[in-house]
């Protein structure tokens, strides 16, 4: 049996342009039917993502990419987006995407934590974690309804602004305002993922 050992970690600026070629090549070698699901992001977002501690990424121990992720600021402060989860056709199978799921729950979420030491400690009102999903993409429905994701009811409209950089919008005629279906995390479900993060041994 062969192990790879792997590391998650936070992007940092310097991995802004290899993560970005490891995307866009995953675009144009990837069949069309499944190049669908890598769902873009503005330039703009993503770099945020990156400068705010917010994108991850999943390597062996030479530093190549497996897996990445990120968590995007909405323009509708009570929501937090996970998105462009992307995982090498070679190493699917080995529950990558799930784990990305868990180490963005925790960090959207303990991100938002007060700080005990700006003085009195209050509670905290967590911004909503969201993801979107093509109808088609069952592997990525599976890995998120497992983690408590429910289907979202009325989309706010922050959700529809990354539709402008979409390259698979809804075709005419189709009843779709977007070609995503979104999902949210409820509280309860939110603080067992985060348990079960804190019980991982390895």
């Amino acid at each position: 049996m062969t192990v790879t050992r792997a590391t998650v970690r936070a992007a940092g600026s310097a991995d802004v342009e290899p993560i970005l070629a490891e995307y866009c090549k995953a675009l144009r070698t990837l069949p069309p039917e499944e190049s669908a699901n890598l769902l873009w992001r503005p330039h703009q977002e993503f770099r945020a993502a990156v400068e705010n501690g917010l994108f991850f990424v999943i390597e062996d121990t030479s530093r190549n990419f497996m897996a990445g992720a990120g968590v995007f600021d909405l323009a509708n402060p009570g929501e937090k987006e996970l998105g462009m989860c992307y995982v090498k056709q070679e190493w699917r199978g080995y529950g990558l995407q799930a784990l990305l799921l868990h180490v963005r729950v925790c960090v959207a979420t303990l991100g938002q934590m007060p700080n005990k030491d700006a003085g009195k400690c209050t509670a905290t009102s967590y911004a909503a974690l969201i993801t979107g999903l093509k109808p088609a993409n069952t592997h990525s429905a599976a890995n998120t309804a497992g983690l408590g994701f429910k289907p979202l009811g009325t989309p706010s409209a922050a959700l529809f602004m990354a539709c402008t950089s979409c390259r698979t919008p809804p075709v005419q005629g189709a009843g779709r305002k977007c070609c995503c279906d979104f999902f949210a995390l409820a509280d309860a479900r939110r603080r067992e993922v985060i348990e079960k993060c804190l019980q991982m041994e390895t």
